[in-house]
């Protein structure tokens, strides 16, 4: 079997139950492999024959990847002066070894040269939590008289104040936010799980302030200019420009969920209850923020305190 064929199987496979943004990183992530694996082998994908490609030839794509700067192969931004990082190359060989086990489970393959391969360690950052004074500087460059100026607090609340991934953000609908019962329905978010989350009085008279000239029922519940569905590089490029009018340079879509649940906790939330809010599967992944939550205790830092609807009993 050729490579080109071997991809071409997998990635069907994938399509039968990946969602599609994972089969998509999938083509994003073995693309290198394959670029490596034709320059190696002075051919093309469809001339590679998979026996030919060895575990040496695969430790070999693990210096090389290893080697690479940040960057190196983005279609716009430029080079790095610094190497990718161990997660990211663990990305890639995670995906090395998806594609060589359906290989094998399959019976395209004989042996499966990744077996038992030693994957290269993440790295473990100190995870950050925003202060009151960081939000209120966030908060202080939107123009709450605009519409667009709403959507942006929206899109920063829905993940400070409630917990939500920018994934998630950007698949609300209008339907998913319950003003009688004061919830917001998740749906579709990590590993195809639905959860609920309560709706803070901040977001909720936001959001009546946002749609009062809009037909509510359906549909996407913010959006970008023109009418458009927002989508998650929106998100992004707002977060670009925040990091420039407010100097918070670390700030990124994922500390706001990162602030949500140590401020939970912080300020009096269970760790069962903040599993819940969030959709994890485990404690063991909750338990991160009881840790955090304590460090920012005995730094005495002033966390911003999220809204107090998950505060009542």
């Amino acid at each position: 079997m050729t490579l080109s064929l071997a991809l071409d199987k997998f990635f069907n496979d994938r399509a039968t139950y990946c969602k599609e943004v994972t089969s998509q990183n999938y083509r994003v992530w073995l693309a290198r492999f394959v670029d490596y694996m034709e320059w190696m082998k002075n051919a093309e994908a469809a001339l590679i024959e998979m026996e030919e490609i060895t575990r040496e030839d695969i430790k070999a794509y693990n210096v090389y990847l290893r080697e690479r700067y940040a960057f190196d192969a983005h279609p716009t931004n430029p080079v790095s002066s610094r190497k990718i990082s161990k997660t990211s190359v663990r990305t890639y060989m995670v995906a090395v070894r998806a594609l060589y086990t359906f290989l094998y489970k399959e019976g395209f393959l004989e042996t499966n040269p990744m077996q038992g391969y030693r994957m290269i360690r993440k790295e473990k950052h100190e995870q950050e939590v925003l202060t009151a004074a960081e939000v209120r500087r966030i908060d202080n460059s939107f123009d709450l008289r605009e519409e667009i100026g709403l959507r942006n607090w929206l899109i920063v609340h829905l993940m400070l104040d409630a917990g939500l991934r920018r994934g998630e953000v950007s698949r609300l609908q209008v339907q998913d936010i319950d003003l009688r019962k004061n919830i917001i329905y998740v749906r579709g978010a990590k590993g195809d799980k639905d959860r609920m989350v309560l709706l803070p009085a901040g977001i909720r008279e936001k959001l009546c302030r946002y749609h009062s000239d809009r037909t509510a029922g359906e549909g996407a519940l913010l959006l970008c200019r023109g009418g458009r569905p927002l989508t998650q590089d929106t998100i992004k490029n707002l977060f670009n420009r925040l990091k420039h009018a407010t100097g918070i340079e670390r700030l990124h879509p994922h500390l706001l969920r990162h602030t949500f649940a140590t401020s939970f906790i912080y300020y009096g939330g269970q760790a069962y209850d903040l599993m819940f809010f969030l959709g994890h599967s485990s404690l063991g992944t909750t338990q991160g923020y009881v840790n955090l939550s304590a460090a920012c205790r005995l730094l005495r830092l002033e966390i911003y305190k999220i809204d107090e609807v998950f505060f009542q009993r």
